[in-house]
């Protein structure tokens, strides 16, 4: 169903009746004085400086014209600047006069934060019949300017619309609308519609619609020369073609940053005064997205029209007097832009032909919906993947109000259907100090998810006004541990101000301009001169420890008399210079401040760098710096590189049709010291290699090699990275460590075997549980995309023993599972185990081979799972458990092969 919105024309039509006397909003911009709004209202004492309308002095107003109805909401863009501190700050007065009288009425008033800039909104009653309003300044410290103003009136005798429309719950054929609106009414009208085209009429000559065209995997896959008579595309060839991610049915010329595409028909038969018919569209629109089509006759390509593609598929056609036996068609893709993708659907020449009709398709005309505060209509029996418009009225009187502003819905499509359960949200993986990849889960109902990436910034710091300061510049650097022999010598040799007392331990310093307090064994403290009074400031320090040996955790406390308080929380300091930061309580005049050694650690070697006392100081609030901001996608995975290593917030909405959020989804990502990352993964089976009708998935455990590139035989091991796929657990726990060996020894734990000989090149996978409780098991997921079930299942595998002589029959199971979700191989679940599958060695107690001295033996074990079934979309699991017994031996796989059967169903060719 080709689904578009209704036009303006339609919407007044379900709309209703109309009144001769609407309110509305006037919208007022006061940085432009030329604006004719501006010029209606009266001012006072004001002056436009490029920022709005300026306020200086006490007083100073604005006042609006008096409107025709009664006021129900203003709202107003304002900035306060030019103060440093919490003193008494600049006020902006709303104030609002009812009809006929002269009384002015203070509904608002504007406060807030030294240079925010603020837009606030007031709603109001109607019953007030408030009519004009004035802006007033009330000077305190700072200045005002007033950017925008604006005010919704309502009619005499006018309906509330209702505004705000917005769909929720989206699914395939179903979506739920709520709206508000400002006063009561007595009901609400809802409309609900789409539009369609009809089906183009005539008689088809030839046809093609890529029926067989079907490509479940997240990326496209390229063409070959061979696939189009795979895909039964007889005498078609081209140039970067390829099948789209989770297409049905159609065929994409180009990707992103391909040379021009070409897509070429067969050799065509002769024909006259027939119609060219493409569906196709434009997967991203640029400056150029015109599709030519060129008939290729012999030698020579000559074109024959240029189609300008929208975003949408539509149906184009144009007239072809004359085809020749042996003629072809010959479609290119965009020649202009990063973006040249076009999707085609279907070609078809056509005699006769009539296009397509838009039709109006009404779901809801005026369907009452009774009044409450959280008005809302679940609208059911829709069509998936169509766009729908909705609009809305209310009912008070008998009178109908205006509609509401069209909102447009596009219901899931019905691939969608599938519950995604609770959303888990985003998490990072593939994480390098410059990149990394976000993923989540798909979201039922979803039409897209929105990206965003930052990191906070500082905004709005001051180094405000120094107003007391000690920087020890006269002190020279010194390795002495002769503590400085008394006040009076620290005030005439380090100090740059006088009054300093040493209380104990005060040394000269490794640094120039530096002071240390404390020594290897002993606290130090040092107290300042007595302060001035002090009302509102802020103790700023630049101190470090001598070395990671010495205590990390620093404060400053404040003397009064005999009385001593702590300023603050105390702060970590490391081994090079940080700057402590924190609010000063009021001091009063002959207060002092105490300096004294860190604490936390037996050595107290403290370095005192600068001591300084401000006003006026701001640290700034936290905001973002966004690297990527609601960047729309439509797969479930974002990946971004060139980021400075930080730490990064991330952030994915998930939308519906109309754009509303259904689900959000915040992380943190740290590119500063980026971990190591696990990966739960499974193999894509349309990306395993084809032999004939079977897909045959191979693992002889060689990439091995690269884990252990030298001598050093322990490793770690992450879940999915380590190895590609393959997970390895301890009971419930995740194998952190992976141990290779010949054979020898009895370490419990993950192992890769290999023989001492060197005869044996490649390394097998095993485990050895001599010494432990827990159970080991490993393995890995195959994920069924392609479009249909996958079936006749065969698994084959070596069974390798390495080292130790059998005293009792030890087993090696191997278990498989077919399930909807992407598990750990140790979670619970309908694990079948498969005898045919099971690696056992024989008890000898006399004979076998010793450890690590002979190749291992081999036992080759096969099976065919002929009565699973994988579903498209599933997953099957294979699983290897051992449990633990005494004296065991070291049993490992090797030489693995998975076959996949895929189910295909028959060619068809369906005529559109």
């Amino acid at each position: 169903m080709n689904c578009k919105k209704l036009s303006v024309s339609i919407v007044m039509l379900i709309g209703g009746i109309r009144l001769s006397a609407w309110g509305g909003v006037v919208a007022t911009d006061f940085i432009d004085d030329s604006n004719s709004n501006t010029n209606q209202w009266s001012l006072s004492g004001t002056v436009v400086d490029g920022s709005g309308r300026k306020f200086s002095n006490d007083g100073e107003s604005i006042t609006s014209p008096i409107y025709d109805g009664a006021v129900v909401s203003i709202s107003v863009s304002a900035k306060n600047v030019g103060f440093r501190t919490e003193g008494t700050r600049s006020v902006l007065k709303i104030e609002a006069k009812a009809l006929e009288s002269e009384l002015w009425t203070d509904v608002h008033q504007l406060v807030f934060a030294n240079g925010s800039a603020t837009n606030e909104t007031v709603s109001l009653e109607r019953s007030d019949n408030y009519r004009q309003f004035r802006l007033v300044f009330v000077k305190g410290v700072g200045t005002m300017r007033v950017s925008s103003f604006n005010v919704t009136w309502r009619a005499d005798g006018e309906v509330a619309a209702p505004f705000s429309l917005k769909c929720s719950d989206v699914t395939s054929d179903s979506f739920y609308a709520t709206w508000t609106v400002d006063e009561p009414v007595e009901c609400f009208l809802f409309d609900c519609w789409s539009e369609s085209m009809t089906q183009w009429t005539g008689e088809l000559k030839w046809c093609e619609n890529f029926t067989t065209c079907v490509n479940a995997a997240k990326s496209p896959k390229k063409f070959t020369e061979e696939m189009f008579g795979e895909y039964g595309l007889s005498g078609w060839s081209g140039d970067f073609i390829y099948l789209p991610a989770g297409c049905n049915g159609t065929i994409q010329l180009n990707k992103a940053s391909d040379s021009v595409g070409w897509l070429i028909t067969p050799e065509l038969p002769s024909m006259e005064n027939v119609e060219l018919v493409v569906r196709a569209c434009a997967f991203a629109m640029q400056p150029d997205h015109v599709m030519p089509v060129f008939i290729v006759r012999g030698g020579s390509t000559n074109e024959l029209v240029a189609f300008e593609l929208t975003g949408s598929f539509a149906d184009y056609h144009c007239p072809v007097s004359e085809i020749l036996a042996g003629d072809r068609l010959a479609f290119r893709s965009f020649s202009v832009g990063s973006k040249r993708r076009v999707h085609i659907d279907s070609v078809s020449l056509v005699n006769g032909f009539e296009p397509g009709h838009p039709v109006t398709n009404i779901v809801c005309d005026g369907v009452m919906v009774e009044y409450s505060d959280s008005p809302g209509f679940h609208v059911e029996g829709v069509d998936a993947g169509c766009k729908y418009g909705l609009s809305v009225r209310s009912v008070s009187g008998g009178v109908e109000s205006v509609p509401s502003e069209v909102c447009t819905v596009e219901t899931a499509s019905s691939e969608m259907e599938e519950e995604s359960g609770d959303w888990t949200g985003a998490v990072a993986s593939e994480i390098t100090h410059s990149s990394f990849r976000m993923n989540w889960p798909s979201v039922h109902g979803a039409a897209g998810y929105r990206v965003s990436i930052w990191t906070n910034v500082l905004e709005g710091a001051s180094v405000g006004n120094v107003i007391w300061q000690e920087s020890f510049s006269k002190a020279m650097a010194s390795l002495s541990t002769t503590a400085i022999s008394g006040s009076e010598k620290f005030n005439n040799d380090y100090a740059d101000s006088s009054g300093w007392t040493i209380v104990s331990n005060v040394y000269p310093s490794v640094d120039v301009g530096t002071v240390r307090i404390g020594n290897t064994t002993k606290s130090g403290e040092l107290v300042s001169p007595s302060m001035e009074a002090i009302s509102d400031g802020t103790l700023r320090v630049r101190v470090r420890r001598q070395d990671s040996s010495d205590g990390a955790v620093f404060s400053v406390w404040k003397r009064s008399g005999d009385e001593l308080s702590e300023i603050g929380e105390a702060q970590e300091i490391g081994d090079t210079f940080t700057e402590c930061i924190w609010p000063l309580p009021e001091m009063g005049a002959g207060e002092c401040l105490v300096f004294r050694s860190a604490s936390g650690k037996t050595k107290r070697r403290t370095i005192l760098d600068e001591i300084a006392i401000i006003e006026g100081y701001s640290a700034g609030i936290p905001a973002p710096d966004y690297a990527v901001s609601a960047v729309q996608v439509s797969e479930t995975s974002y990946a971004v590189e060139s980021l400075p290593p930080a730490v990064w917030m991330f952030a994915v909405e998930a939308v519906d049709g109309s754009g509303m959020v259904v689900a959000a989804s915040t992380n943190t990502v740290d590119l500063v010291n980026p971990p190591p990352q696990p990966v739960l993964d499974a193999v894509v089976i349309s990306g395993i290699p084809r032999k004939g009708g079977e897909r045959i998935w191979r693992e002889d455990f060689s990439s091995f090699t690269n884990v252990f590139p030298t001598s050093k035989n322990t490793a770690g091991w992450l879940n999915g990275t380590t190895l590609p796929h393959w997970q390895a657990y301890c009971g419930d726990n995740p194998v952190a460590d992976v141990i290779r060996n010949h054979g020898a020894g009895t370490q419990k734990g993950l192992c890769v075997y290999w023989a001492t000989n060197k005869v044996a090149e490649t390394y097998s996978l095993g485990t050895m549980t001599t010494g432990t409780a827990e159970e080991y098991v490993y393995g890995l997921s195959f994920r069924n995309d392609t479009a249909f079930s996958v079936c006749k299942i065969a698994v084959m595998f070596d069974g390798m023993q390495f080292g130790f002589k059998n005293k009792e029959t030890q087993e090696l199971a191997c278990e498989y599972l077919v399930t909807n979700e992407l598990v750990s191989v140790a979670a619970d679940g309908d694990w079948r185990a498969c005898d045919g599958l099971v690696y056992r060695t024989a008890k000898d107690n006399t004979s076998g081979l010793e450890s690590g001295a002979d190749l291992p033996v081999s036992t080759a074990i096969a099976a065919e799972l002929s009565n699973v079934s994988v579903p498209r979309d599933s997953y099957f699991m294979l699983r290897w458990r051992r449990s633990a017994i005494a004296n065991a031996a070291a049993m490992a796989i090797d030489n693995l092969s998975v076959t996949f059967t895929v189910q295909s169903r028959p060619l068809t060719i369906v005529v559109r």
